[in-house]
């Protein structure tokens, strides 16, 4: 075969592997995109690969082509198409379509009306308030937190002003994905050296290695210029000279009430640069760690150094007389929380504006009136465990929330709910939101995001219409990407309580992860809470050795995915005996299977999850797959199941020593 039969051969694949792997992006013609950019003829800008033009979608809609227009970049085109085209989320870029006719390769994006973070930031001079810049950090690092926490990984690996493109509001949102790599498991990408210099993770630039701390990096170079207003090749000689970056900083918003955030801004800078990568943040706690100054700089409280946990009295005349007595260490007994226990600075409440809400390390605080009023003085309950009842509740803007009260004081047991309040702040569309909090005497009152669907357990055992199977893959996916992403973190944090009645469904069946009165930072200690967990999902290893892994949250996972395709609650029968002895015994788990969802065309599907349940459910713990492994091995399932492909067991079957 001479290279020009190579090259054809290549390019009739690149264009069948792009073809199956976006079936939910819209082809287009060459004459589509002339018709919708009236012949090329308005140009956005240009690029090393081409050149983008605005165009009209539908009549009314605005979009951007970018065109490519060197041959060499078809391999690039063809990657950058299959990783943005499985990104969803509010601060990336959409995708809306493709061409990849013979020298006419184009992508059709959603138009950004601002323009580009460079554009604002060096040439118009604009965004004037440290709000509005911390605003579009937030939104870098939580688009990016997203790509990071993906069931597929993705690395962007050119995060700069230029690719932050700017919407209505000054929305931002991360573009080009021309050199984004999908992370494969627990492993990190050597590749040749492409990106741009003084945004490039300096790892990166030695060893080409890329990982999710390269884009932590790059990101951490962006907050210096959103601070500073200058070009990186400016910041980058000013510090070899010796300047500090509050020297640097921009005049418009270097004023005394924001010297405090900027300080803060600038220790977050460092970890983002350290050399050392893991020191370095991760890109969620990098959204975190913003939020919570953002809301900061829009209350002005007291001084960040106190902006630690605190605890806090339920009558303010209590924290006044105390502070008149000369302390701002308040330390009742009746109000100290096992964890919780710390330092309430009086000025930092009282030097609110009024009215004013208080925010503790980006949480909202509530007064014990407040979770009154919004639950009608606790009206309504829509769910109760032996230590915590569950309220309806309605905020002021009029959306539900939950408001979850600890029923049982500390003299039968640590709280679960402060257990909960004092984890890192946990951002994923798969796990339940807290808004924030009230302290009680000796209780803590959470106030949680409302799921309106309810639990899986309900959902699965108290219905008369039964969930499809692609609905219960859906769900077992979302579920463990919301547990990869916890697994994941730089610290992992282990859930210690993994069951059906703990994932809770939204109106659009988007399965949600809930309750952390269980969970733990690390893997290095025995987990006091897991001893009140369900016994039906809790992992025979942590029974035998008292110490609570990532494995053990795997273990309980498998139980749910039996549910899932049994939908046999674990404690009306012995549920994972049955199906291991049903397995060994037919060779299949079939005659296990809910009969609702049994036709022909989804047994391969139930007989893969079946395999992957035992894989999570082995008694030897080495064997069982990673929550990303999981993951990963459902999303294959559905897009099998979706292209009318089955997934040969073989693939998933392993040695399973089962009970």
């Amino acid at each position: 075969m001479d290279l020009s039969e190579n090259k054809h051969k290549e390019s009739i694949e690149r264009e069948k592997w792009i073809e199956d792997s976006i079936s939910n992006i819209k082809p287009f013609t060459e004459e589509d995109i002339k018709r919708i950019t009236s012949d090329y003829s308005t140009s956005l800008g240009n690029g090393k690969f081409g050149k983008v033009y605005r165009g009209v979608l539908d009549g009314n809609r605005y979009v951007a082509v970018k065109k490519y227009i060197h041959m060499d970049s078809e391999q690039e085109f063809a990657k950058e198409v299959i990783v943005h085209s499985q990104i969803n989320h509010k601060n990336v870029v959409k995708l809306i379509g493709y061409c990849i006719e013979k020298n006419a390769l184009m992508m059709v994006m959603e138009h950004m009306s601002n323009g580009d973070l460079d554009y604002h930031l060096h040439v118009k001079n604009s965004l004037d308030s440290l709000d509005a810049r911390l605003n579009i950090a937030i939104e870098c690092a939580d688009a990016l937190g997203y790509l990071h926490s993906m069931c597929s990984p993705v690395l962007h690996g050119d995060v700069k002003p230029s690719n932050i493109l700017l919407g209505d509001n000054f929305i931002a949102k991360i573009s080009d994905f021309g050199i984004s790599r999908l992370l494969s498991i627990d492993k990190t990408h050597t590749e040749n050296l492409i990106g741009s210099i003084g945004y490039m993770d300096p790892l990166y630039y030695r060893e080409g290695r890329l990982t999710p701390k390269s884009d932590v990096y790059s990101l951490g170079i962006v907050l210096l210029e959103l601070i500073t207003k200058k070009r990186v090749t400016s910041l980058t000689q000013a510090l070899a000279e010796g300047k500090g970056v509050t020297e640097l900083l921009d005049p418009k918003i270097a004023n005394e009430s924001n010297m405090k955030v900027l300080v803060e801004i600038e220790k977050l800078v460092k970890e983002c640069l350290t050399e050392d990568i893991l020191r370095r943040p991760d890109m969620c706690d990098v959204a975190g760690h913003l939020r919570m100054l953002r809301k900061f700089c829009l209350r002005q409280p007291a001084p960040l150094e106190n902006f630690v946990w605190h605890v806090f009295p339920e009558t303010h005349n209590e924290v006044k007389q105390q502070s008149q007595q000369g302390t701002n260490n308040v330390r009742s007994s009746s109000m100290v929380f096992p964890k919780m226990a710390g330092i309430f600075n009086w000025n930092m409440y009282r030097s609110r504006k009024k009215g004013a809400p208080l925010y503790i390390s980006g949480k909202r605080m509530f007064t014990i009136r407040e979770i009154k009023a919004m639950t009608d003085n606790y009206s309504t309950i829509i769910g109760r465990s032996a230590i915590t009842a569950s309220y309806l509740g309605i905020l002021r803007d009029g959306r539900k929330v939950v408001v979850k009260k600890h029923i049982k004081g500390i003299e039968h047991g640590e709280d679960g709910n402060a257990n909960e309040l004092n984890l890192p702040e946990l951002i994923h569309k798969n796990i339940i939101q807290l808004l924030g909090f009230c302290c009680e005497l000796d209780t803590v009152i959470l106030v949680q995001e409302f799921a309106n669907k309810g639990s899986l357990d309900n959902i699965l055992h108290g219905t008369r219409n039964p969930l499809p199977l692609y609905l219960r893959l859906d769900i077992a996916i979302g579920s463990a990407d919301g547990l990869t992403y916890m697994h994941s973190r730089s610290k992992p944090i282990l859930h210690g309580d993994v069951r059906t009645y703990r994932i809770l469904l939204d109106d659009n069946i988007v399965p949600k992860i809930s309750y952390f009165g269980s969970s733990q930072i690390g893997e290095d200690d025995k987990n006091k809470w897991a001893v009140a967990v369900d016994k039906n999902y809790i992992d025979p290893a942590y029974k035998e050795t008292g110490i609570f892994t990532r494995k053990s949250d795997v273990y309980s996972f498998g139980v749910v995915l039996l549910e899932l395709i049994t939908r046999k609650r674990s404690k009306k029968c012995s549920l994972v005996v049955d199906y291991f002895n049903v397995y060994k015994k037919e060779n299949s788990g079939r005659i296990m299977f809910d009969n609702k969802i049994t036709a022909d065309e989804n047994i391969a599907t139930l007989e893969a999850i079946g395999i992957l349940a035992m894989r999570c459910l082995s008694y030897d713990v080495d064997e069982r797959p990673e929550m990303r492994e999981v993951a990963e091995q459902l999303a294959m399932l559905k897009i099998a199941r979706k292209q009318g492909r089955t997934q040969t067991q073989g693939k998933l079957r392993t040695t399973m020593k089962g009970p």
